[in-house]
């Protein structure tokens, strides 16, 4: 029904829920990618925007069951500063993340620039008693900044997300990667987004990306003759039904913010 209403008024409605989003094997070949807001039940191939309340971008990283979590990290070890600090010391700091860590922490491969374009991860033992277990969650610290005081670098973040989704994994939560505050960050419209869109495209993946800012719905997007190229369209919602995961009891809190 919800399908239904969408596509006549070139509408998206993003419903939360306890239940893990899957990616259909149907819409794993981007030759469909065209057909993707018609498939009631399964998971979209692109880059889809989830709008959370101010300060709250780590809370949903901490709370995200999605087979993959991927945070961007400097190469040189440090986690003295954004969601990285928020998730290791702050409030929202849990022990999956403060493994990540050790994990970053350690010389394989060794610290330097030598880490660029690249990864490391941790993956959530399966005897562990939460939701991120039983998702076989990992945590990816990827690697895109030489250090925190050195602008993001594009070209090595995809360079990474590219050997990630090379290895098989297709759905990935994250947040607007490099985008932070100060004079070197990256754009989200010009530079991010339209890069994690190039690979949604190529290997058939989703990417949700969790943000402070309101998602918008472009104007070019209204007529649902256009739907079939709403996944191009970077900086634009798409038009659809789409799934967003929370954790377990999350969903008024989602909702309120």
């Amino acid at each position: 029904m919800l399908q239904r209403l969408a596509t006549e008024f070139g509408a998206q409605f993003t419903v939360a829920s306890e239940a893990p989003v899957k990616i259909s094997s149907s819409l794993a070949n981007p030759a469909t990618q065209s057909n993707m807001s018609a498939k009631a039940g399964s998971a979209s191939i692109g880059v889809f925007d989830v709008h959370v309340g101010a300060g709250e971008v780590p809370r949903w990283m901490r709370h995200s069951t999605s087979p993959v979590v991927v945070h961007l990290q400097n190469c040189v070890g440090t986690w003295g500063g954004g969601l990285a600090e928020v998730l290791t010391k702050g409030e929202e700091a849990n022990a999956r993340w403060n493994a990540a860590r050790v994990i970053d922490k350690a010389d394989n491969p060794p610290k330097g620039k030598a880490r660029l374009g690249g990864y490391t991860l941790w993956k959530t033992p399966a005897d562990w008693k939460c939701p991120q277990a039983d998702a076989g969650q990992v945590i990816v610290n990827l690697y895109g900044q030489e250090d925190c005081h050195k602008r993001p670098q594009l070209q090595a973040m995809e360079q990474g997300l590219r050997h990630l989704l090379k290895a098989g994994h297709r759905h990935v939560d994250t947040y607007r990667l490099g985008c932070g505050s100060g004079d070197k960050k990256l754009s989200w419209d010009l530079d991010v987004k339209p890069m994690l869109q190039r690979l949604a495209t190529e290997f058939g993946a989703q990417f949700t990306v969790a943000s402070e800012a309101p998602v918008k719905i472009s104007s070019s997007l209204a007529n649902p003759a256009t739907q079939s190229n709403m996944s191009a369209k970077a900086g634009s919602a798409s038009i659809g039904v789409f799934d967003v995961h929370v954790g377990a009891g999350e969903v008024p809190r989602w909702m309120r913010h």
